[in-house]
């Protein structure tokens, strides 16, 4: 039997952040205190804080990529021997894994073409056995995963 090594590149997590709006900040000085508009009968100037929002960023988590954590790979098959030299260049692998870790689809970019060759590599890509994506709390979700992998 002879033994194969398996070289497996995962990609970084892709996060994107989108801050928040600008606030609006008026031309005018601020100063100048005019009669009102209201039903009142007397006028005055005052300060304090309002409800108003702000531009800058608070504490919160903000839905980050990092409040899910991607599934485990508990079994990783052998990728078997024998591809075609046409077939021997890097492949990404990517995975349908539902909330219970079971496998529901399985593509492979670029596809491969050896009729022969694809009919065993694809029965060992359906051996990955994985742990669920859970979020933070730890509630397991469905999730896309993908790994490279060179024939």
């Amino acid at each position: 039997m002879s033994s194969v090594t398996v070289k497996i590149d995962m990609p970084a997590p892709t996060l994107v952040l989108t801050p928040p709006s600008p606030a609006v900040v008026g031309t005018g000085d601020g100063t100048t205190g005019g009669p009102g508009q209201g039903p009142g009968s007397a006028g005055g100037t005052g300060t304090g804080s309002g409800t108003g929002t702000g531009a800058d960023a608070g504490p919160g988590s903000g839905d980050s990529a990092s409040d899910i954590f991607g599934p485990t790979p508990r079994l990783v098959p052998t990728i078997p021997a024998g591809a075609p030299p046409e077939e021997r260049k890097k492949h990404e692998v990517r995975f349908w894994i539902r909330a219970d870790g079971r496998v529901t689809r399985i593509q492979v970019s670029p596809p491969i073409r050896d009729s022969g060759y694809r009919r065993v590599f694809m029965e060992t890509m359906e051996n990955f056995v994985f742990s669920p994506a859970k979020t933070r709390d730890g509630r397991p979700i469905d999730y896309e995963y993908s790994i490279v992998v060179y024939p």
